[in-house]
């Protein structure tokens, strides 16, 4: 508040600051006071203001996330073909690709005992 041109009685009146007899606080005038500190010190001590946020776009981050959704493409063609996964959300894909991996490791267990009921 000093900084802002405040005079140094309304600061300690504001701030609770009594000096020996108290005399300022009790002859304070709080209209003036109040607009003495609204006319120097409102602008620099206001922090709730409207927030301002500016979005920049990254052309790296962009470039990367194009070939990240490309080579997602791809990888989803690749685990359920061309056409089968178009119609299918996000979490179904996730589901269909862990039964497909829960078969699979089905199939590789039933093979490895298989093998070994033929070797004994």
């Amino acid at each position: 508040m000093a900084r802002c041109g405040l005079d140094r009685k309304y600061i300690a009146i504001i701030i609770g600051h009594k000096s020996k007899l108290g005399a300022e606080a009790s002859y304070a005038d709080r209209e003036t006071i109040e607009s003495e500190w609204r006319e120097k010190c409102l602008k620099d001590m206001t922090w709730l203001s409207e927030e301002v946020v500016v979005v920049k776009s990254d052309p790296k981050l962009e470039k990367k996330v194009t070939r990240l959704e490309g080579f997602n493409k791809k990888l989803l063609a690749a685990l359920f073909g061309d056409t089968k996964f178009e119609g299918l959300t996000t979490e179904e894909r996730i589901n269909r690709a862990k039964r497909l991996l829960g078969e699979e490791e089905q199939e590789l267990e039933s093979k490895s005992d298989d093998r070994t009921a033929t070797s004994n």
